[in-house]
């Protein structure tokens, strides 16, 4: 395989969701912290994806893995008009706790 075709591969790959992607470390933070079920984790996921640029992704990630050092360090980069995106985005976790809800018909 020439190089142009395996850095095209790799292209299309990472465009998939491939493992590393913000998107699969997101749901699978979210899923080992217990905060919803997969089809929340993926709905914040979602939301973070449309939402935050990567800074902001980063330092969501941190705090939901417990690298307290890391989320700090981001909030500091943030400053004040980044943590207040963060938080709305936070937000929006009860949309997607209200959509789980009335999937499920509560």
């Amino acid at each position: 395989m020439t190089s142009s075709r395996i850095l095209v591969a790799l292209l299309v790959f990472a465009g998939c969701g491939g493992a590393g992607g913000f998107h699969g470390e997101f749901v699978e933070a979210c899923n080992e912290s217990g905060e919803g079920s997969e089809e929340f984790c993926e709905c914040m996921a979602d939301a973070a994806d449309e939402n935050l640029n990567d800074e902001q992704k980063e330092y969501v990630l941190a705090g939901m893995r417990g690298d307290e050092a890391r989320a700090a360090e981001l909030e500091a980069e943030m400053g004040m008009e980044g943590s207040e995106q963060v938080g709305a985005f936070m937000a929006s976790a009860f949309e997607c706790g209200a959509a789980e809800a009335e999937a499920q018909g509560m």
